[in-house]
């Protein structure tokens, strides 16, 4: 977790990915109900973890809190994840934030 790094003093590192598992996750029953629902977890997951990195690069911790590889098929999720990037401040080459285009459904 997010706090496990921070008292641990490692970087948070993950590959969040949209719909990737869809078949797989279903029949262990942990997917959302409704696309709308899937896009509000992936939108709050991306809004969190783009605000760890941010936090990082403006405190005095010698390690990064997080670094993200955000990954959809989905164009408005990647609208919507560089508008998240925008308002707090994190550069589009940031070296913390990368981007991965997976297959359409």
């Amino acid at each position: 977790t997010l706090e496990a790094a921070r008292v641990g003093g490692y970087t948070f590192a993950v590959k969040l990915v949209r719909g990737a598992y869809v078949e797989q996750e279903q029949l262990l029953g942990t997917v959302h109900p409704s696309k709308e629902a899937t896009d509000a977890a992936y939108d709050a997951a991306v809004t969190q973890l783009l605000e760890a990195v941010a936090f990082g690069r403006s405190s005095s911790a010698s390690v990064p809190a997080a670094a993200v590889l955000l990954a959809t098929h989905n164009r408005v999720s990647l609208e919507r994840s560089v508008a998240e990037m925008d308002r707090l401040g994190i550069a589009r080459d940031d070296s913390l934030v990368h981007f991965g285009q997976i297959l359409g459904m």
